[in-house]
């Protein structure tokens, strides 16, 4: 069954896996591919563009489960069309939790599924 990604106020959530990226300092903060710094927000004011989002890292550190929300998917094309082998994007309706899981308990062991799944603001099972 899909997932029950509920999102509301006219905003959509995009769950995916991705590398981490940026060198750590303030011009180039530590954070997952595809997430805003804040000069991409101001300069793309107009557009299309992801408004927040929230992540967990996985024990290496490489990469992160995130959600991304966005005021309109389109938004979200770079992410989903993206060439690289290691985006994996799971779209709300589609995607199954059991895919979710699967695919980031590969990256970070010992996940508490309930609190996690509470943190991206999905119903616990």
């Amino acid at each position: 069954m899909p997932c029950d990604w509920s999102f509301g106020h006219g905003r959509a959530p995009l769950i995916c896996v991705v590398p981490m990226t940026g060198s750590g300092t303030y011009e180039d903060p530590r954070r997952p591919m595809f997430a805003p710094v804040d000069s991409d927000r101001l300069q793309a004011r107009g557009e299309p563009r992801i408004l927040g989002y929230a992540y967990e890292v996985s024990d290496d550190g490489q990469f992160a489960l995130v959600e991304f929300v966005a005021r309109d998917r389109t938004a979200f094309e770079p992410i989903v069309n993206s060439a690289r082998s290691d985006v994996r994007a799971f779209r709300r309706g589609t995607a199954r939790r059991e895919e979710v899981e699967a695919e980031f308990g590969r990256l970070k062991r010992n996940v508490d599924w309930n609190q996690f799944w509470t943190k991206f603001g999905v119903n616990a099972r």
